[in-house]
């Protein structure tokens, strides 16, 4: 959690969560399909009806541009060539050309590395 995002934390509150178990009808919680029915209510009078209605979407981190940029030396001291071939684990010449394309640009394989 020290190095992470938690944008729940409203939804945790206790006094809210005694609420909606003790006197909240279920209809309220789920209306239809639709879950968080009264938050989606509520939040429509604040913010663009666009953001209440879209499908979730993950945080992405730009992995791949740090690789190519800030945390490039770092990546290639821990992807250090001479000591993979040194322990015959991969294909040497394989894995250096993936690393020499990725890093000109020529493919964006940054997950396999």
């Amino acid at each position: 959690m020290a190095s992470s995002l938690e944008l729940r934390l409203p939804l945790l509150d206790y006094t809210l969560i005694e609420f909606s178990f003790k006197n909240l009808d279920s209809n309220y919680k789920i209306y239809g399909n639709k879950g968080k029915y009264i938050l989606g209510q509520i939040l429509k009078n604040y913010i663009p009806k666009n953001l209440i209605n879209r499908l979730k979407m993950g945080f992405a981190i730009p992995l791949s541009k740090w690789y190519r940029g800030r945390l490039k030396n770092s990546m290639l001291d821990t992807l250090n060539l001479n000591k993979f071939k040194s322990q015959n684990i991969l294909n040497f010449q394989q894995f250096g050309k993936m690393i020499k394309n990725y890093i000109i640009s020529k493919r964006n394989c940054y997950h396999k590395l």
